[in-house]
């Protein structure tokens, strides 16, 4: 029930010859099998693993408080859509992009310690419902490991999960005439590195996984966007024929 228990941080590096490239992020339990739900842009750096030839990548999964190592894990499940789209900047450094299909699947296949993993992972329970237009304003909860001070200050600042109560501001459609992102008001959360963590509606359900940086003009300091569980179900639906 508590999104500080589900959440992670995934800590992800690609190494050249050239150059060393990281990225972290945030992502949560959604089975308890050790199914994680992140972002693609954070989520890619596994697929780089396939092109030895210009480079290696790695990507860990730490949790508590303050985050450590604890996983490794492997790609599950990443929108083909999404990857055709943004092969361009796979790389980049910071990656920009809508939120559109912005969602991958991971699953924990060992320890950093080599150690059995355990039988039952801390999954949140999730709705994959629309959401309507009365959700606007609606009270929900945010999580995610913000990442600024690591970011600015090296890797010897301990990285601490976050959660806050916010709100749904605004709703937005790609196109599908649906609700397939939420803006949210500005939080402790809203920083880089939450990207990929859970936001709950009152019933303690995800509705939405964060996915880019909100307008703080708008929404306050701190603000988000989400995309819906209702967009990743409607097209993983598309895509594989499974939900």
């Amino acid at each position: 029930a508590d999104p500080l228990d589900a959440i992670v941080n995934i800590f992800c590096t690609f190494r050249t010859a050239e150059y060393i490239q990281t990225t972290t992020g945030t992502g949560f339990f959604i089975d308890a099998d050790g199914v994680i739900m992140t972002n693609a842009h954070v989520a890619q750096f596994l697929l780089l693993t396939e092109a030895e030839q210009d480079g290696s990548a790695e990507c860990i999964v730490r949790n508590g408080n303050p985050a450590s190592p604890r996983y490794t894990a492997s790609l599950l499940y990443i929108p083909p859509a999404w990857v055709l789209e943004n092969a361009d900047i796979l790389n980049d450094a910071q990656p920009m992009g809508t939120g559109e299909r912005d969602y991958a699947l991971l699953y924990v296949d060992g320890t950093v310690t080599g150690t059995s993993t355990p039988d039952v992972f801390p999954a949140l329970a999730f709705s994959s419902e629309l959401i309507s237009t009365q959700a606007r304003n609606a009270d929900i909860v945010v999580a995610g490991y913000p990442a600024d001070e690591l970011l600015l200050r090296g890797a010897s600042v301990d990285l601490i999960p976050r959660s806050a109560d916010t709100s749904i501001s605004e709703l937005y459609t790609f196109g599908s005439n649906r609700a397939d992102v939420f803006s949210i008001r500005g939080s402790v959360v809203g920083a880089q590195g939450s990207s990929g963590g859970p936001v709950l509606n009152d019933d303690g359900k995800v509705i939405g996984m964060i996915a880019t940086r909100g307008d703080d003009s708008v929404d306050g300091a701190g603000s988000l966007r989400a995309i819906t569980l209702s967009h990743i179900h409607r097209t993983m639906l598309e895509e594989t024929g499974f939900t």
